[in-house]
Parts: C-alpha cells; structure tokens; sequence
C-alpha cells in the first residue's frame, strides 16, 4: 500500500506540532484516529516515524529525512490542484497535440485600453 495525502498531512502536523494533541486539534479530528494513522502510515513505511515518551512526540531520524519529501509531495499535489483550477475557470489553457503530453498555457485577459 501507499499512504495517501491525508496520512502525509497528519505526519507533517504532528511533526511541525511535536504533539498528538496539538496536531489533532490543528486538525479538527480525534486524538485518537490521528495516532491510529499515523500508526498505519508506520506500518505501510516498515519504519517508525516517531519518538513519543513522557516528554512528547519527537522525529526519528528517518522521520527527520522523511518530513522534507512529505512536504514535497503535499506541495505539488496543491500546485497540481491549483493548474486544474486555473484551468477551470479559463485561466490555463491545454494545448492538444498528440505527440508530447499536454502542457498548460497562462491565458491573459485581453487588454481593453485606457
């Protein structure tokens, strides 16, 4: 399995917030389903993300490497979302050609004069 972009983002928040409490809050869902996702995101990775003890929730090492790509990876897929929108409202405009993949294009409204 492949985590989905709702565990990465519970991942980043718990990292950022150093805390299951703050990070479920940030959140708005339950402490309780944040630490049951996470756990499964840890399983699926075959790693453990995090340190938790009495003192709070801290970054292992390999969540330490694995905490710039998620962001990575939650970052484009809001850029790619954002192309879709654009596109949406007649903003980008896709090319058809059947040779390359299509590419968008920045539309500008035409300019009316002064």
């Amino acid at each position: 399995m492949t985590p989905d972009l709702r565990q990465l983002r519970y991942f980043v928040a718990v990292a950022e917030e150093s805390s299951y409490t703050r990070a479920a809050e940030r959140l708005m869902i339950s402490q309780q389903s944040l630490s049951q996702q996470i756990s499964l995101l840890e399983r699926m990775l075959a790693v453990r993300l995090f340190d938790r003890d009495s003192r709070g929730t801290s970054l292992t090492a390999v969540g330490a490497l694995f905490l710039p790509e998620a962001r990575a990876v939650l970052d484009r897929a809001d850029e790619a979302m954002d192309v879709v929108a654009r596109a949406a409202r007649g903003e980008l405009a896709v090319s058809d050609s059947p040779s390359s993949p299509p590419r968008p294009t920045i539309c500008f409204p035409r300019w009316s004069g002064p």
